[in-house]
């Protein structure tokens, strides 16, 4: 299941941020796996937290979408869905919107462990592969709960004529709380 919500606005400490109507309703002509639901963003937490950080840089809309289908072609039909919505949205005249996929990477593993498993999943971003991204995660057990988000954005980004990703930044929660029994890894990348 993949939701969209396509109007109303979400609350953060900062003040209301809009969603952008036109926008999400182009994407969900685009790909008939999209439904429209509130309901399904009720309990998910990697969009929210992103919100305050692009309030920071000033006044803007969104297009929540939450995925629950992680399949290839799911991943890949969505994508193809944004990255149309984008380009005719471009055309319009609107400025480009900014593509975000909000992950955190492998979970409650020791730092070693996860940190070979977060390198395995971070080359396949770094290498535009999404459907290697999503094997690679199922083969190896790597538990990013984002995949399929982020494969739907690596989709998007090389339809629209992106060609390469760089990581901005990596951590683990270890480096932090110092547990390196039990880490999460985090990571920031930039798709170009």
């Amino acid at each position: 299941r993949t939701a969209i919500m396509a109007r109303g606005h979400w609350e953060t400490p900062l003040g209301l941020v809009p969603v952008c109507q036109g926008l999400a309703v182009s994407i969900m002509k685009g790909c008939d796996l999209i439904e429209e639901s509130v309901a399904s963003h009720q309990s998910e937490h990697a969009i929210e937290v992103q919100l305050p950080f692009l309030q920071a840089l000033g006044p803007c809309e969104f297009v929540p979408i939450a995925m629950a289908d992680y399949r290839p072609d799911t991943c890949r039909r969505l994508g193809d869905a944004v990255a149309a919505a984008v380009r005719a949205w471009r055309e319009a005249g609107h400025p480009a919107p900014l593509l975000i996929a909000s992950t955190d990477l492998n979970h409650y593993e020791p730092a070693d462990v996860s940190r070979m498993k977060d390198k395995l999943a971070l080359d396949a971003i770094q290498a535009m592969d999404p459907d290697g991204l999503l094997s690679v995660c199922d083969l190896e057990d790597i538990s990013m709960c984002g995949v399929g988000p982020t494969a739907v954005i690596l989709h998007a980004s090389k339809a629209l004529g992106a060609s390469h990703a760089e990581l901005v930044r990596y951590a683990n929660s270890g480096e932090v709380t110092g547990d390196r029994a039990t880490v999460v890894g985090y990571a920031s990348l930039r798709i170009i």
